[in-house]
């Protein structure tokens, strides 16, 4: 019995701390995109792209109407339903405009990434 619950607290332990850790240690992805064709376009522009905060929704599942509810472990086990939830991760975008006047502009999305089961 007490196999379970180290290999319990481990998983959550990886869920809630690890999965940031090491998502924070990613070091920012440059993108310098090059013309393929020579257009005479001097404007040159250059991407960022920040992965920051990761989120966990609360567990939900869909009725047959369409509508959505929050999801309980013991409702999870009556209906057999994985008990999980969606991953989300902050991303964090920066243009980069190298024209005669550099400018940048910064745009923050909050994407799916996926599922998590909850233990």
């Amino acid at each position: 019995m007490t196999t379970y619950y180290c290999r319990l607290d481990s998983y959550n332990e990886f869920v809630r701390m690890m999965i940031q850790e090491i998502v924070s240690d990613t070091d920012p992805i440059d993108l310098k995109p090059r013309h393929q064709y020579k257009t005479g376009d001097t404007e040159q522009i250059q991407y960022q792209i920040r992965f920051g905060q990761l989120s966990l929704g609360y567990p939900r599942f869909s009725e047959k109407d369409g509508e959505f509810d929050k999801l309980f472990p013991n409702d999870a086990r009556l209906r057999n339903l994985t008990y999980e939830s969606a991953l989300y991760l902050d991303l964090e975008k920066t243009t980069i405009n190298l024209g005669e006047d550099t400018t940048s502009e910064t745009e923050t999305t909050r994407l799916l990434i996926g599922k998590v089961r909850l233990a």
